[in-house]
């Protein structure tokens, strides 16, 4: 801000035309037009409020941890689909992680249209060679436990426990064995650590000893058959990694609500 233009009033810097539309339409006549330097001073004063900069803090969490629901506009449905998810949300209790925020769809203009047309034809037949599936390489390829697909990445996985029938779900931009592999560390970092761990650990807990048994002598306890739900196209999914939009992680919220 150039300090001749300090003591300047907001409208007095628009062009003449602005100013005279602006005073046409009867827009300057009910306050009074803070100058720029005033402008400027409550901008301040305002980002140093410790209950704003609070606020902004908590809304940017919440943010990172809502999932969005795109609803289409519909003038036949009787009740609000806000209203279903909430219905829904009460009949499952477990479902309390789930924060719901509204964000209603639009179609996509011109210029979105073009380009991912353009990008589908420029990324057509091109393989990513860091996210390729990779062919088993299990010691007994007959006895692998993800039936010969357990170098997959950028999946979408269910690993349902053959002791009680429960099933897990989630995500992993690694081979699904290595995943699986530290999901077995994590039970046994559990077991004799107590260490703190996820939804899996805590289930496959209840079947180990607790003695002191290396990861290989836990791995006949935890009894699980992983197989892969949904696998993403790394060239459109790399991109989206680490951002609130990821389809790694939209696809696997779905998964976890089918």
């Amino acid at each position: 801000m150039n300090e001749s233009n300090a003591d300047k009033k907001l409208d007095e810097l628009y062009p003449k035309h602005f100013q005279q539309a602006l005073s046409n339409a009867g827009l300057l006549k009910d306050f009074d037009i803070p100058t720029l330097g005033e402008k400027k001073e409550s901008i301040e004063r305002s980002q140093n409020d410790p209950t704003t900069a609070a606020l902004k803090k908590r809304r940017e969490r919440d943010r990172k941890r809502a999932i969005y629901f795109k609803a289409a506009y519909c003038n036949f449905r009787t009740v609000p689909i806000h209203a279903i998810i909430r219905k829904i949300k009460k009949r499952f209790p477990s479902l309390t992680w789930l924060r719901v925020s509204m964000s209603y769809s639009r179609h996509a203009n011109l210029r979105e249209l073009f380009q991912g047309d353009l990008n589908a034809k420029l990324n057509k037949n091109l393989l990513s060679a860091d996210f390729m599936d990779r062919p088993c390489n299990c010691k007994n390829p007959d006895l692998c436990p993800f039936r010969g697909k357990c170098r997959k990445k950028i999946v979408v996985y269910e690993g349902k426990c053959l002791n009680s029938d429960k099933r897990y779900r989630g995500n992993t931009q690694q081979f699904v064995k290595i995943r699986t592999q530290q999901h077995v560390r994590d039970v046994k970092n559990l077991v004799q650590y107590n260490q703190r761990s996820d939804a899996f650990a805590y289930h496959f807990a209840k079947y180990v000893p607790r003695n002191n048994l290396t990861r290989k002598q836990m791995a006949p306890y935890i009894r699980v058959e992983v197989k892969t739900i949904w696998q993403g196209d790394p060239l459109s999914c790399v991109r989206t990694f680490g951002t609130k939009s990821c389809k790694l992680c939209f696809r696997m919220k779905i998964a976890i609500l089918a």
